[in-house]
């Protein structure tokens, strides 16, 4: 039996969580939610997770200070998603993350799927 994948899916707009989380399971992957920052720092003190999937306008912390928290090792790939933040602006200041993919809102679902194979694929090698 294959490996199903762990994704963290930080966002604070419950019909794009859901609407992640219910594709990205029929893609065989396990989802866990978190609505707010302070949840998610939490989950990450708590569990492994093989990515992140990080909305950058959360309620609590911002998605940078979280991809930046202190005593957590980051080696886990990062797509960031955004409607607001511009893309060179954010990967710039990732620079020393591991950032993978920015996504802007609205997004293809085909496309995000291929992004999260592709950063998950990248850190098993």
């Amino acid at each position: 039996m294959t490996k199903k994948n762990e994704i963290l899916i930080i966002e604070d707009e419950g019909d794009i969580s859901t609407l992640l989380k219910e594709f990205l399971e029929k893609h065989n992957f396990n989802i866990t939610l978190a609505e707010e920052g302070k949840v998610a720092v939490e989950l990450l003190k708590r569990k492994n997770f093989d990515l992140l999937i990080v909305d950058m306008l959360l309620p609590g912390e911002h998605g940078l200070d979280i991809i930046k928290m202190k005593g957590h090792n980051f080696i886990t790939p990062i797509i960031i998603v955004s409607g607001i933040y511009d893309e060179n602006e954010v990967l710039h200041r990732m620079k020393d993350s591991n950032v993978k993919y920015f996504i802007k809102k609205p997004f293809n679902l085909n496309d995000l799927l291929e992004k999260v194979n592709s950063a998950i694929d990248a850190d098993q090698i």
